[in-house]
This record gives structure tokens, C-alpha cells and sequence, in this order.
């Protein structure tokens, strides 16, 4: 990492084959990285001076149910749409270069390392 988290008050889940890593800084401030190595973005190009009463209506709800999604999170108590009995049926956008990992094929990626072994031991 690129900057101090507090590592007690970070945790990682894993979600229906979906590893969920979520780190508190030390310090509130915008990264320019998170991993030493990887493509910077350009921090000045983050409006960091907006109030959430700024945004429009939908914008506000969106975040307020983040922002309420996350503590409930931390609290060990349910989300917003466990509350409402639905099930998040959508998958969030992730950052360029960044994907979902898909359980199915580690499956059959693990399942193909595997066959190869066998083989290459038989041999």
C-alpha cells in the first residue's frame, strides 16, 4: 500500500466468490494509488469540495444508502435491502482493470492446474 490503514479497523469478506477488501486510512485524504506500482490518477481532478446537499436527489439516496450499507456492515447488522427483504440483484461497477472474480471459472481453472499435475506426475 502506498499509504497507512488503521489494520484493526480494516477487514475482508468474501461474498459469493467475491473478495470485499475494505481499509481505513490513517488520515482522510484521496490516493493516488492504492498498490506501490500501480497506474496513479491525478488527485486534483477529484471534487472533494461538494456536500452530499449538492447533489441531486437520487445522488443523495444513493450515497446516504452507501454510507448506511457500510455502517450497518461494521455493526455486524443488515443491509438496507436485507431490511426491505430484496436481494441486490446488480453488481457495482469496478474501477478500469479491475474485475469480478467469477467462482465457476476458479473452479475450473483450480480443476485444470490439477488435471495438469496428475499428468505431469504420471509421466
Amino acid at each position: 500500500l502506498v499509504e497507512k490503514i488503521r489494520p484493526d479497523d480494516s477487514s475482508w469478506t468474501m461474498e459469493g466468490g467475491v473478495v470485499i477488501v475494505t481499509l481505513e486510512k490513517s488520515k482522510p485524504s484521496f490516493w493516488k494509488t492504492v498498490i506501490e506500482g500501480d497506474e496513479e490518477i491525478d488527485t486534483e481532478l477529484v471534487d472533494n469540495r461538494r456536500h452530499i446537499d449538492e447533489y441531486d436527489d437520487a445522488t443523495q439516496a444513493k450515497i446516504r444508502k452507501i454510507i448506511f450499507d457500510q455502517e450497518q456492515y461494521h455493526k455486524g447488522g443488515p443491509t438496507s435491502d436485507e431490511i426491505l427483504g430484496q436481494k441486490s440483484t446488480t453488481i457495482p461497477p469496478l474501477p478500469p482493470g479491475v474485475e469480478y472474480i467469477d467462482k465457476k471459472k476458479l473452479d475450473e481453472e483450480e480443476a485444470k492446474k490439477k488435471k495438469k499435475q496428475n499428468e505431469d506426475g504420471s509421466k
